[in-house]
């Protein structure tokens, strides 16, 4: 009988190595490619992960799986690692790690970080995705949003989440803002709270927040229209980058059929173009 159970084994094992051969699948290398940190986005069920054909473990979320669809193409191993804002942008600075995932561009973080250009400005095509703030206030709030001002606003602050760009127009806009709150959830729950008067976050962040929730959903409302809409990239050192130009181009031109992708449409919660 274990003769038996051998035989079957050993076929099973020269059956796949022919199909494997018949199909070849670009191997990762053992030792990270690069490692790049992201914030916490939406989480990504496991039957959408296991569909997608990614091995099962970490931390499954729209971004990770980005990443991870990203290095199946390429081949490669990227290391996603999940931090809050703050010490991602910071540790990339430092070159503790190699890029940012869905950073956006500012001439602050222009100086040591290189994002894809083409014919001297940001290459769209070679973004991450476009994404929209929106101002978020309580569902009782006189609050209106004309895309210019903010009428009804009091005296109190408005929230953003600590290091995202936003942060940096509502100043120069005349807005008082909390900078200390470290999550769009958290800010969600401020404004619930009344601690904010509205906080302007990232719709693709503060929507599945509210979805997940029932009883914030009933206490939130979102204004119209978007705020602001920017595009997000695939950020690396600037150090990285020189060392290592051709893997970085590579990468970049490896996002737009991602991006496309229709297990990535499903976890956005969009129709595959």
């Amino acid at each position: 009988m274990r003769g038996f159970w051998r035989g079957i084994l050993l076929w099973l094992a020269v059956a796949g190595g022919a199909a494997g051969a018949s199909k070849p699948v670009p191997t990762a290398p053992t030792a990270p490619t690069a490692r790049i940190c992201m914030a916490a986005s939406q989480p990504v069920s496991p039957a959408l992960w296991l569909e997608a054909g990614l091995p099962f473990g970490g931390v499954m979320q729209v971004d990770t799986l980005f990443l991870g669809l990203l290095a199946q193409r390429l081949g490669l191993r990227l290391e996603p690692l999940v931090l809050p804002w703050r010490r991602c942008l910071l540790d990339a600075q430092e070159g503790r790690v190699d890029g940012v995932m869905a950073v956006s561009h500012s001439d602050e973080r222009a100086q040591w970080l290189a994002y894809p250009e083409s014919q001297g400005g940001l290459d769209l095509a070679q973004r991450v995705r476009t994404d929209r703030y929106h101002w978020y206030v309580r569902a009782d709030s006189p609050m209106r949003w004309d895309g210019k001002t903010l009428q009804g606003l009091g005296s109190g602050s408005v929230g953003a989440v600590a290091g995202y760009s936003v942060v940096g127009v509502l100043k120069q806009q005349g807005f008082r803002v909390d900078e200390q709150v470290g999550s769009t959830q958290a800010s969600l729950r401020m404004v619930g709270l009344g601690r904010l008067e509205a906080a302007a976050l990232l719709v693709t962040e503060a929507d599945p927040q509210l979805q997940a929730d029932a009883e914030l959903a009933k206490a939130l409302r979102r204004l119209e229209p978007a705020l602001l809409e920017r595009p997000y990239f695939l950020g690396f050192g600037k150090t990285f980058k020189a060392r290592n130009e051709a893997l970085v181009q590579r990468i970049w031109a490896g996002l737009a059929p991602v991006r496309e992708s229709p297990w990535l449409a499903r976890a956005e919660g969009r129709s595959p173009r």
